[in-house]
């Protein structure tokens, strides 16, 4: 995403400050644009968890959020994400998701 364009959204929806390390980077549109096009595909969401496993860790989080969310009952994403809960940024929001996860997977 061009730096132009960030500030000039940011500015229209009245938000003075975007975390710019969450903003997709040109190496994340391939992935980005296969998962519009097949958001339930797991091998996609694999391959680009496994891309990202070296960025930080917020992102990452945020990652594993989606793919939780497009794919409720994969144990795979689940049993990869749960270490990450474990180390979560916000703890509160560790558990919930292991909660969501936990019921997706069960019902």
């Amino acid at each position: 995403m061009a730096p132009g364009l960030v500030e000039q959204s940011a500015a229209q929806t009245g938000h003075s400050s975007i975390d710019k390390d969450l903003l997709p980077e040109d190496d994340d549109l391939l992935y980005e644009e296969e998962l519009l096009r097949n958001p339930y595909s797991l091998r996609m969401w694999w391959r680009y968890l496994e891309a990202r496993k070296d960025t930080a860790q917020k992102r990452r989080f945020l990652l594993y959020e989606r793919a939780i969310s497009a794919l409720p009952g994969s144990y795979k994403v689940q049993k990869r994400h749960s270490p990450a809960c474990s180390r979560a940024f916000i703890p509160c929001q560790a558990s919930d998701t292991h909660l969501r996860c936990s019921f997706g997977m069960h019902t």
